[in-house]
């Protein structure tokens, strides 16, 4: 470029930026930046939630116990609710529920029960039953809450 000589100044075109570095414009002034390197994160992501399996049978319906009266049971996907009422050996009617839920061919649930009339102590414990290959009966035991010792409990369709 030459100054005073009455011509238009003129100036070279700057060089254009390298793909691995990108332009960045402030005002007039043009600054090269480097891009910098992309780091691995430092733990891998967490693996997406596995939905609930649902079970190939379904559980919903009427079922009789070998001790305790009968029972009905619905089925929403992997979980089942369920009442029952019984007689015990003074003749007094006791209503239940249970809650749980199905993981393979098992079925683990809490239940909870008081004598049907007057203010009699409620009881609660777990059931755990195996689901059979034909989806007929549900083999298993239940306890109180607190004890360690199982009963067998059983129910048939």
């Amino acid at each position: 470029m030459r100054w005073g000589t009455g011509e238009t100044p003129t100036v070279a075109p700057a060089p254009a930026p390298a793909a691995a570095e990108p332009a960045k414009r402030t005002g007039a002034v043009v600054e090269q930046v480097r891009a910098a390197p992309t780091a691995e994160p430092a733990t891998p992501a967490a693996e997406p939630a596995k939905p609930a399996t649902v079970p190939s049978v379904n559980l919903s319906g009427k079922w009789s116990s070998n001790f305790s009266g009968d029972f009905t049971i619905e089925q929403i996907g992997n979980k089942i609710t369920g009442t029952y009422t019984y007689r015990d050996d003074d003749d007094i009617t006791h209503e239940g529920r249970l809650e749980g839920v199905i993981e393979g061919n098992t079925v683990k649930a809490q239940w909870w029960e008081r004598p049907k009339v007057g203010k009699g102590e409620e009881s609660r414990g777990d059931i755990e039953w195996k689901i059979t290959d034909d989806g007929r009966m549900l083999a298993g035991w239940y306890r109180n809450e607190g004890e360690k010792e199982k009963q067998d409990f059983n129910l048939r369709r």
